[in-house]
């Protein structure tokens, strides 16, 4: 994968990537794939350039190995293709199976294409209408996000967090802080290099139950990649889209 490259080449490649759904040249980051109990995960590609462009996308389970999915393009680990100029692909996981998968994706693109990616989290539940929620692919750098929770009334925060780094552990923290800004307290643990995890707050840490207010998540590493996401007791949710801050370069 491209994030195995020398630092300066990341250098050079970074300067032109923000947090935004195009992706030139250069690795994306899904945060986040789910699929079975109800839910699956759809990906949408756009080729936003007038010449065709190459894609390797790339299913990675929380261990950090190669994971496969059921899809519209089979049982896969990885998907390559060519989109044609302004063309686009959409990728779904079949969403049947009855034991819940998570894991995360990378997007590759070749060097002069610009790529744009949507991704689509749906739940199927028996009774209710379907519930969606949509992210950019994550083509940023960043090691340091802010964000709010909400716990009130029986709502949860989950967060999902990547290191996609091939070389080494990230030691991540939390700082959760009440609404007045006053710290309630502080959590860190060690995320394995390419590994992913899921965590729902008010089941990892009890004593947010019932409170509101934001959380800082920060990495020692060179860039993490996180989805956080609010759902409600209806069993409707929404993404949040975080504040970032402490770009590696």
């Amino acid at each position: 994968m491209k994030r195995s490259l020398c630092l300066l080449g990341l250098f050079l490649y970074a300067i032109n990537c923000q947090a935004t759904e195009t992706v030139y040249g250069y690795t994306g980051v899904i945060p986040h794939l789910i699929d079975g109990l109800g839910w699956k995960t759809i990906i949408a590609l756009n080729n936003l350039e007038d010449v065709p462009a190459t894609y390797t996308l790339t299913f990675i389970g929380e261990d950090g190995t190669p994971q496969t999915y059921a899809t519209n393009f089979g049982n896969v680990s990885t998907i390559t293709g060519s989109l044609a100029a302004h063309g686009s692909v959409t990728i779904e996981t079949a969403g049947v199976k009855a034991e819940l998968t998570q894991g995360w994706a990378n997007l590759d693109t070749v060097d002069t294409a610009a790529v744009g990616g949507t991704v689509v989290f749906r739940r199927v539940a028996g009774g209710q209408p379907n519930y969606e929620a949509s992210e950019p692919i994550d083509g940023g750098l960043y090691k340091r996000y802010a964000m709010p929770f909400d716990h009130m009334d029986g709502s949860s925060t989950g967060i999902a967090i990547v290191n996609p780094i091939t070389f080494g552990s990230a030691t991540i923290q939390f700082i959760f802080r009440d609404e007045s800004g006053v710290q309630l307290f502080v959590d860190t643990f060690m995320l394995p290099a390419m590994n992913h995890v899921a965590i729902t707050f008010t089941q990892r840490y009890p004593q947010l139950a019932g409170k509101r207010g934001s959380f800082e998540v920060s990495a020692s590493t060179l860039w993490i990649n996180v989805l956080a996401v609010h759902t409600f007791p209806t069993g409707s949710f929404t993404t949040i889209v975080p504040l970032v801050s402490g770009k590696w370069f």
